[in-house]
């Protein structure tokens, strides 16, 4: 025989997995959203190095450099030629 106790725990669960998944960014559609480096985890001063050594070549040729973290555009750099 069920209980009538499980019925009442399941809706919740449901209601509550609902909500993060549409809660979510899967994508975006034109741009991704831009966040700083430390609000999602780097040391900016450590990309700016590094930055800084792929435009003095130490890395070979390099023309370009994107990070997303977390779902945030975080480092966009363009050789403009």
């Amino acid at each position: 025989m069920m209980s009538r106790k499980r019925p009442a725990l399941i809706f919740p669960v449901l209601v509550l997995l609902s909500t993060c998944v549409t809660a979510q960014t899967l994508w975006p559609t034109q741009r991704w959203p831009t966040a700083s480096p430390s609000a999602v985890g780097l040391d900016s001063t450590k990309l700016a190095a590094f930055d800084a050594d792929i435009a003095g070549g130490k890395y070979g040729y390099i023309d370009s450099m994107l990070i997303i973290r977390q779902g945030k555009l975080v480092f966009e750099r363009f050789v403009q030629t």
